[in-house]
């Protein structure tokens, strides 16, 4: 199995072994997930953003350490499975999603103040 990215377009996993004497990759123009998340106003910074598409791939985001602010690049176009993780896993948020090719899309996600107290966060 190999891995093809190029910037701005879709990664791309291919079945290949050394018997394939040529490979052709044709790839789409990338989707985008830029958002945050915010409790009580302010940025949720001991966390993490979980993407899971229907193909399975699982793909993880550190919330930025000063704005709570998560990124996904290279995405293919597709239905997704957005999750927020406290620091001990607990999931803080869930949404489904779907992405479009060649398009950004912004997710601000605002927590209940509850689970911020519920789950030791800050």
């Amino acid at each position: 199995m190999i891995l093809v990215t190029a910037e701005g377009f879709t990664r791309r996993r291919m079945p290949w072994t050394k018997d394939t004497a040529e490979l052709k990759v044709s790839l789409a123009p990338a989707a985008m997930l830029i958002g945050e998340v915010r409790i009580d106003g302010k940025p949720l910074t001991d966390g993490w953003v979980q993407l899971s598409s229907n193909d399975k791939d699982n793909l993880n985001s550190t919330l930025d350490e000063a704005k709570g602010h998560f990124l996904f690049e290279m995405l293919p176009a597709g239905e997704y499975s957005l999750e927020v993780r406290s620091r001990n896993s607990k999931r803080l948020f869930a949404q489904q999603l779907i992405l479009a090719t060649g398009h950004s899309h912004t997710q601000v996600i605002v927590l209940p103040q509850d689970d911020a107290q519920n789950d030791g966060l800050k």
